[in-house]
């Protein structure tokens, strides 16, 4: 698609669900029209194959054998059912929908500006519906990374956050993360820590199924030690960015950036096609797990 003629709705793929859950891939566009100009500032290396990532989330939930293999009492209809799908097809070089709106294009471009607004218009239209039917929605940002081979979930808690070892200390930084509207939907402050990355984590049930989570139990912290202060490669970690941080502070909106390793995705050529079918039902899992963990009670 190289033509200048181009649709901003055509260029987002917004597809309804009838389930909390809300996935988004912001950076696995690949459409690079002349018509709109490529960003001189920030990243625009695309998230290759996060799209695949959300695709196999989204067959997992839907699929009725997949479901039938689980064993979690008390299942709750919404957990079978679709999620809610916004993916950008721009790519990144274009626009990045993960900035706010005056920084994620080459000068306020009219074109790029317009698909930005299509993009968030449809979070929002989602979100909109999963409160209005459940009362609370789930949105999983689903993004890729190249500097570690576990999994990163950011909840706007930086390594400096997640290196507190104090309890008391922890729970109040808890309060301030994309999960905190969990505090409106009954939970206590210190429970809210725990499940960030205490047994019933995101990150923790993650683990169980082979994907090593930061945070979680058996990974607190991105970095080797608590005394690490340097950044160092090994310390780098995403801890959420404008679209977790802008939705995260609607009421009853609970949303997690999920980092997903480039081992598991790519050999730097090709799909790792078995692997990302993989992680994509660990993912898929893990939510369903995690929401009749934490949810079946509200």
């Amino acid at each position: 698609m190289n033509d200048i003629v181009f649709s901003a709705s055509d260029l987002v793929v917004h597809e309804l669900g009838k389930s909390p859950l809300i996935l988004c891939a912001p950076h696995d566009g690949t459409e690079k029209p002349d018509g709109i100009p490529t960003r001189k500032m920030g990243y625009k290396i695309r998230d290759v194959f996060t799209g695949d990532i959300v695709w196999g989330i989204h067959d997992t939930l839907v699929d009725k054998s997949e479901l039938s293999q689980l064993d979690l009492p008390g299942k709750k209809k919404h957990i079978k059912s679709k999620p809610h799908v916004i993916m950008l097809k721009l790519h990144r070089c274009k626009v990045d929908v993960n900035r706010k709106r005056e920084n994620a294009t080459d000068n306020n471009s009219p074109e790029a500006v317009a698909v930005w607004d299509v993009y968030h218009s449809a979070i929002q239209n989602s979100i909109d519906l999963a409160l209005r039917d459940f009362g609370y929605a789930v949105l999983l940002d689903i993004h890729g990374q190249s500097h570690r081979n576990e999994i990163e979930l950011g909840y706007l808690l930086d390594k400096t956050h997640l290196r507190c070892v104090n309890t008391e200390q922890f729970s109040t930084l808890c309060k301030s993360s994309s999960l905190h509207s969990m505090l409106g939907l009954g939970l206590r402050p210190a429970e809210l820590s725990e499940i960030i990355r205490g047994p019933g984590s995101f990150g923790t049930l993650l683990c169980a199924k082979g994907y090593p989570t930061i945070p979680s139990v058996d990974y607190p912290h991105p970095c080797k030690s608590s005394n690490d202060h340097k950044c160092t490669k090994e310390c780098k970690f995403y801890s959420g960015g404008y679209t977790v941080r802008r939705y995260s502070s609607t009421a009853g909106v609970c949303c997690i950036q999920i980092e997903t390793p480039s081992c598991e995705r790519w050999d730097g050529r090709e799909p790792l096609e078995d692997s990302l079918t993989s992680i994509s039902r660990a993912i898929a899992r893990t939510y369903k797990e995690f929401i009749e963990l934490h949810f079946s009670k509200m």
